[in-house]
């Protein structure tokens, strides 16, 4: 008997299945997990559950949020994941979802919270880094095919973000 065997090659596609994975489980479940691991302010902040500052990055409101996460992930990751390596990709994106989820849940009261966005930012961040410091990897990024993409979801992002938090803002 053969066993299949998968060799992850990018990162970037390995998060993108399983976000994928995650929304099909969550619908055939009727969206019980997404309850059980969105960013609620009340849920973290008075019973305790921390997890969900973690959780939460793995989960989409709906196909139209899963697809424009995901594209963005794979397109930041054909961008920077060869440049960093996988484990430097997959912290930044931990981290810079973590993070934000903290910050987030003590600005605003959050009734629900999902999405890899934050991990997303935080990945052009390493872009911007080594755009500013090795020059030959700026003039690749800027005559790239994936950097309009780019530049169009954090267009859309940012007025789709005001627009559902202006009352806080």
């Amino acid at each position: 008997m053969e066993v299949a065997i998968i060799r992850v090659t990018s990162m970037s596609v390995s998060i993108v299945v399983l976000f994928c994975s995650i929304y099909i489980v969550n619908a055939i479940s009727g969206g019980f997990l997404i309850q059980m691991g969105s960013l609620n302010s009340e849920m973290f902040r008075l019973e305790g559950q921390w997890w969900r500052v973690f959780t939460s990055s793995f989960f989409h409101d709906n196909i139209i949020h899963l697809a424009g996460n995901c594209l963005a992930l794979y397109f930041v990751g054909l961008l920077v994941e060869q440049k960093i390596g996988k484990s430097i990709f997959l912290l930044t994106f931990l981290i810079s979802n973590t993070i934000e989820r903290i910050i987030f849940v003590y600005l605003f009261d959050v009734v629900m919270s999902v999405g890899s966005s934050p991990g997303i930012f935080g990945l052009y961040g390493v872009i911007l880094v080594c755009c500013y410091y090795q020059k030959e990897y700026y003039t690749r990024i800027k005559g790239s095919r994936e950097l309009p993409y780019l530049i169009g979801y954090t267009i859309a992002g940012s007025v789709f973000f005001i627009e559902s938090y202006r009352d806080f803002l």
